[in-house]
């Protein structure tokens, strides 16, 4: 199985992800496709590494045609892992999954890993604190709750609702 994941450069929130048993342009599409659902803003650009299934799949996605037929859409940049513009946030959060998946020892069902990405966004956006955003973490950063949360705290939040 892949974990797709989408997150926001400037808060590190994690917006979207998606669960695929292939690495094709369709899935990428349907990631893509989520996070334009959930993020609400419109996406001036997305950083990706090299896999070949990003590229239809966000042309597709973000293309906003002007009168002359030419693209106006979101700009795709493949990152290098040094300079200014580059996937390093990407590839750090990937790492923290792994690391997370690898002490488990592994998902054993779609619905498993379903399970486990939801829980670990709820983590990483909610409660995990994050140096790079002083000890903040990417819900505070991005203004949507200035309380810092654990679990039991999200579970009597959602028991509100």
């Amino acid at each position: 199985m892949v974990l797709w994941s989408l997150l926001d450069s400037e808060t590190r929130q994690q917006i979207a992800y998606h669960i695929s048993q292939s690495r094709s342009k369709e899935e990428a599409a349907v990631l893509l496709r989520k996070g334009k659902k959930a993020s609400k803003n419109v996406t001036a650009e997305v950083v990706t590494d090299g896999l070949g299934s990003y590229n239809e799949a966000i042309e597709t996605e973000f293309a906003n045609k002007n009168d002359n037929g030419s693209n106006q859409g979101t700009l795709h940049i493949v990152g290098p892992l040094v300079g200014k513009i580059n996937n390093n946030k990407i590839e750090r959060f990937n790492e923290s999954i792994k690391g997370r998946i690898k002490v488990m020892g592994k998902l054993n069902s779609a619905k498993g890993a379903e399970t486990f990405a939801k829980g670990y966004q709820i983590h990483y956006n909610w409660i995990r604190g994050h140096k790079a955003l002083n000890g903040r973490t990417p819900t505070q950063a991005s203004n949507k709750s200035t309380e810092k949360m654990n679990w039991k705290k999200l579970i009597e939040k959602a028991s509100e609702c």
